[in-house]
């Protein structure tokens, strides 16, 4: 059974999903608007039922109360996969999606509205979340689900569907500038970056990271598992803070920034009149005139490429 939508804007009223959606190439006054209602049962249940379809009073069709049980196996099409997210997360569904395309496959689990586990071939939790909304015409089916798994992602659907539109966005910006020449050398930064890994002692993370909107360019880390991604953003927030910090007292520019704990050291670098920084983290028996120094080596080379 095929269930069409069109793209639009799911909203809950009066219990019901409403399903709405401006018609672009309506000449009418009046606000032209698709309304589909949606009454889903439980899982168990599951009847649906498709009606009033009307396009801004012009058109209505009703729609035969559709298979019963479609949502236990179906495929669905026309409507987005951020669209339907939020359509299950509203009527508190339990079941799960499976989303692929020619490149990437994966799975989302749903219990009673919350979004609590995702995977693809390669990711698994949150990450995997990313990779699936980033898939630009997937095909979506929809399959049972007993709620029977652990809980992995804790983000509600509205914090992930953020997430991911501003990856994306980052995304074309990476594009854009490398057609218009703008973007830095990033293989030859991670060269640069790998290099000076290899010769900190006590090494933990180095990376290279757009101050604006908290970009990693290039980095590595001595754990392999670990995701420097994510702190890169937030010294870029933390940077920023302190550059409006010193702008307000007048005390000049920021050069670096340090961060000192029991255990590790961290040094922010500024690069490129503060456009990038240079994060570096060590082991707090690493002494900084240490890791000044052979920063020193690489400076020039890494801002040559930005």
């Amino acid at each position: 059974m095929v269930i069409s939508m069109s793209y639009g804007e799911v909203l809950k009223v009066g219990g019901v999903s409403k399903y709405t959606q401006e018609l672009p190439n309506q000449k009418s006054s009046k606000r032209d608007t698709i309304y589909t209602h949606i009454n889903i049962k439980s899982m168990n249940e599951s009847t649906a039922s498709l009606n009033n379809l009307k396009f801004g009073g012009k058109m209505e069709k009703k729609w035969d109360e559709v298979k019963e049980n479609y949502l236990a196996e179906g495929y669905i099409k026309g409507i987005s996969l951020p669209s339907l997210l939020t359509l299950l997360s509203y009527d508190s569904k339990t079941c799960k999606i499976v989303v692929q395309d020619t490149t990437s496959k994966g799975k989302l689990y749903f219990k009673n509205g919350k979004l609590i586990d995702a995977e693809t071939e390669d990711e698994t939790g949150e990450e995997a979340v990313y990779r699936l909304l980033s898939l630009s015409s997937p095909e979506i089916f929809l399959e049972p689900f007993d709620g029977n798994r652990e809980r992995n992602i804790y983000k509600t659907i509205e914090q992930l569907l953020l997430e991911s539109a501003k990856r994306i966005d980052e995304s074309k910006k990476i594009k854009n500038d490398e057609k218009e020449g703008k973007m830095p050398k990033i293989e030859e930064l991670q060269k640069l970056q790998n290099s000076m890994a290899e010769e900190l002692p006590h090494f933990k993370a180095c990376a290279v990271v757009s101050v604006e909107d908290g970009l990693l360019l290039a980095g590595t880390a001595a754990d392999s598992s670990y995701d420097i991604g994510v702190p890169a953003g937030a010294f870029a927030d933390a940077l920023k803070s302190v550059v409006i910090a010193y702008e307000y007292s007048k005390w000049g520019k920021v050069n670096e920034f340090l961060f000192s704990g029991p255990d590790t050291i961290v040094l922010l670098i500024s690069l490129k009149d503060g456009k990038f920084y240079q994060v570096i983290a060590v082991g707090s028996k690493t002494t900084l005139g240490m890791v000044r120094t052979l920063y020193s080596k690489y400076k020039d080379k890494i801002e040559s490429l930005l």
